[in-house]
């Protein structure tokens, strides 16, 4: 029995864009096989245990060859396991989808194809340009300028007289002889002519110009690729319909940390920010014992130390009522869930470093409190270990500012960077527990004034615009 290969289409960059069904593939996945043009935070999805493998294709250099990731993909399947190509756009959209669905087959090996937004028809409506207009286009015509063994194979004459809208892929190094070619077989000189380069995200740059001077423009705008190539009439709309570049955060690339729900990653892609990330780190259940707790005062650092704590308790037969008087928690999210359970919180709201520590106390939580447990002498239970991935950590490069809600994203913030990485970048942080933990190490940190998603864009923008 062999295992099921899904080909999806990633979409044209923007991660929000990527198919329900695409996103529940990834899910379930044991083994991903992406490509260069692939969002890397698509890749967040994965569980832990997910085997990733890339097979990127740069310009002029295919380090992977097509018939070995159909090996890759025809290896992992004979395993039984769950596979996802993931491709960027389409996957039978000029991403050669067919020919590794026919070596499949020719193996016996099932797949099935779960289509992706092209970027010829996403990347253009984010520049502002509608492929068809009832009044303008109505055809369009998508275009291969990849070059084969034999050159450009396009029917020149025929492509010329089309009067719908052109959008060519795989085309910069082919702009020049798309211009020419275009204008030697009848298209005027006056044609509105744009480049799109890295449709859909926050870095997203479009240069308009005619088929005359639209290769001086790209060479000042130093375009390169991977972008768009679209020819036609359509393009004047885009002084009317170019929403997304005029977003207040458009631009803008901002870190995070991984969150279950993302609504403060939204509301900054909402104003127009991309969003990269690092992951949480991930608690691990640990094996303790528990303690005799009658005369002490207990501490907990998160909600996850008070949840295993509750459920061990109740497995010794034991009654809420019969808990200690005096309980502690750290941070809001970890008093929220004690108060939830109808705890009365002798101290709550402070850091761990902020309470008033006594011998009597025992502290419940994660290697992450093992410092303090130590310079106080008060004994620690370990509930959870912190394990980090670091396989799915964004890249700094492009990084405009850094946004954390919480002093843990901080924390697990510098495992994951270097303070070398950091010292340049603006941090936004929303609260002062938060604030304290980064400007020990001396970094450029802003503190919102208030604890909201709103405080957190306004001095994004004070800071960045």
């Amino acid at each position: 029995m062999t295992g099921m290969i899904s080909l999806v289409g990633a979409g044209p960059g923007d991660c929000e864009l990527l198919t329900v069904k695409g996103q529940r593939r990834l899910k379930e996945a044991d083994v991903v096989v992406y490509d260069r043009l692939v969002n890397r935070e698509l890749l967040s999805l994965v569980n832990p245990n997910c085997e990733l493998i890339y097979v990127g294709k740069e310009p002029q250099y295919h380090p992977v060859p097509q018939d070995q990731i159909a090996d890759i993909l025809i290896e992992k399947a004979q395993k039984n396991q769950k596979i996802v190509r993931l491709k960027g756009g389409d996957p039978y959209v000029f991403g050669r989808g067919g020919e590794e669905g026919a070596a499949l087959l020719e193996q016996g090996i099932s797949f099935e194809v779960v289509p992706g937004i092209t970027s010829a028809i996403g990347g253009l409506a984010y520049a502002g340009i509608p492929i068809t207009h009832r009044y303008v286009a109505g055809s369009f015509h998508v275009i291969t300028a990849h070059r084969g063994k034999e050159g450009l194979d396009i029917d020149w004459p025929v492509i010329a007289k089309l009067s719908g809208t052109l959008v060519f892929l795989m085309g910069v190094s082919e702009l020049a002889t798309i211009s020419q070619e275009l204008q030697a077989n009848g298209k005027a000189e006056s044609t509105p002519i744009a480049l799109v380069h890295w449709a859909t995200r926050s870095k997203q740059q479009t240069v308009v110009g005619d088929l005359t001077n639209i290769c001086q423009k790209v060479a000042e705008a130093k375009i390169t690729s991977p972008s768009l190539i679209v020819v036609g009439e359509v393009i004047t709309l885009r002084d009317t319909l170019n929403v997304f570049e005029s977003r207040s955060l458009f631009g803008k690339q901002l870190l995070m940390p991984m969150t279950a729900h993302q609504r403060l990653a939204h509301r900054l892609t909402d104003e127009g920010a991309s969003v990269v990330t690092y992951p949480s780190a991930q608690r691990v259940e640990t094996q303790w014992e528990l303690p005799k707790i009658s005369d002490k005062e207990l501490v907990f650092t998160d909600a996850k130390s008070w949840s295993a704590f509750i459920k061990k308790w109740y497995d010794k037969g034991n009654d809420i009522r019969n808990l200690p008087q005096g309980i502690s928690g750290v941070g809001h999210h970890t008093c929220q869930a004690l108060a939830q359970s109808g705890i009365q919180l002798k101290q709550s709201g402070l850091s761990l470093s902020e309470l008033r520590l006594t011998n009597e106390m025992i502290i419940f939580g994660s290697d992450r409190e093992e410092k303090i447990s130590e310079q106080a002498n008060i004994p620690l239970i370990k509930t959870h270990i912190r394990v980090y991935d670091q396989r799915i950590k964004a890249e700094l490069t492009e990084v405009s500012a850094i946004c954390l809600p919480h002093s843990q994203a901080a924390e697990d913030l510098l495992h994951y960077y270097q303070l070398s990485e950091l010292e340049n970048l603006p941090i936004i942080t929303m609260g002062e527990q938060t604030a304290s933990v980064l400007k020990e190490q001396g970094l450029m940190v802003y503190q919102t004034s208030e604890p909201s998603f709103d405080a957190i864009i306004n001095k994004i923008q004070e800071v960045l615009l």
